[in-house]
């Protein structure tokens, strides 16, 4: 069985929770050459997919790079 969704802060970044403003953020699951999902999985231990029904998931310029 897949993970539970969590309520996800869409102002927020996903991995350090500082709170980002629309024009700073890199969508998770947009249209990236990255493979986000697959680096927080391997970072972090969690299975964002539960997330992907959501384009507002994303991350902050400083985690991206």
């Amino acid at each position: 069985m897949g993970e539970t969704p969590k309520k996800v802060q869409s102002d927020r970044c996903f991995i350090c929770s500082t709170e980002i403003e629309k024009k700073e953020k890199i969508y998770i699951f947009g249209k990236s050459s990255f493979d986000f999902p697959g680096i927080i999985s391997s970072c972090l231990d969690v299975n964002v997919s539960c997330y992907s029904a959501t384009s507002k998931l994303s991350v902050c310029k400083v985690c991206y790079r």
